[in-house]
């Protein structure tokens, strides 16, 4: 049953609604004011660190294209860092990591530590 309420959650709080012109794995909230998405992600990155079956479940919502999308467009430095958290919450296993890696996300990475304010050192 609780796995049912958290899918539940995930889908209406995350999930675009069905009148919307944008792919179905476009929504999951990452979408509208800049302040709603980065509230969004860190939703996600709370549910994510709590438990696998959590991350599972963002998997299997398609959570993980639009935290990447996130990413990449670059809204704000805080906005790329709670993505990025996110998909680091998710990415603990060698499976997640692999779905993660399947959505091209290797490039993604790589140009936003790149183009990142503050250099890794």
């Amino acid at each position: 049953m609780a796995a049912f309420n958290l899918r539940f959650r995930i889908r209406h709080k995350f999930v675009a609604s069905p009148n919307s012109q944008q792919r179905p794995d476009s929504g999951l909230g990452l979408m509208g004011q800049l302040h709603d998405r980065i509230d969004t992600a860190n939703e996600l990155t709370s549910l994510a660190s709590k438990n696998d079956r959590n991350k599972k479940i963002i998997m299997d919502e398609g959570g993980i294209g639009p935290l990447l999308r996130f990413l990449k467009e670059g809204a704000s430095p805080e906005a790329q860092l709670v993505a990025a958290t996110a998909l680091h919450n998710i990415g603990t296993d060698q499976e997640s990591v692999r779905i993660i890696a399947s959505k091209l996300s290797i490039p993604i990475v790589l140009q936003v530590l790149g183009d990142w304010p503050m250099r890794v050192q």
